[in-house]
């Protein structure tokens, strides 16, 4: 409903450790939105507070009419951990070229793969020795 002239606005309901430093605005009809800072200390429980209320006071034929509405809410978070000031990536040491790779020790043979070795070195030996 409009009205004439200015209304003062008071903000009530703020929860333990938190205040505003305008507790009471003065608004006129032709205003649609209102803002309280509100500065809320390190003390504060982080939790949704749903206690928020505004009380107009306006003058109207010389009376004051109070008018309250509620329903407003707050959110109190937990603060964030201060930033760290990043550590300095360790300095790249002296990167090793590519690894030597030992050379591998010799595989060990199965017993088939022994018996097969032999039976081509005794081969190869009676077909070298005998035609000398």
């Amino acid at each position: 409903r409009d009205f004439e002239g200015a209304a003062k606005v008071k903000l009530l309901g703020l929860p333990a450790n938190t205040s505003t430093k305008t507790p009471e605005l003065e608004v006129t009809s032709e205003m649609t939105e209102i803002e309280f800072p509100v500065t809320i200390a390190e003390a504060a429980k982080p939790a949704t507070y749903k206690s928020l209320t505004c009380q107009a006071i306006l003058v109207q034929n010389s009376e004051p009419i109070t008018y309250t509405q509620g329903g407003g809410e707050l959110r109190v978070d937990k603060p964030l951990p201060p930033k760290v000031a990043a550590k300095p990536a360790p300095k790249a040491a002296a990167k090793p070229a590519a690894p030597v790779v030992a050379a591998a020790p010799p595989k060990r043979l199965t017993r088939l793969e022994q018996l097969r070795l032999d039976k081509k070195k005794a081969k190869e030996a009676a077909a070298g020795g005998g035609g000398e």
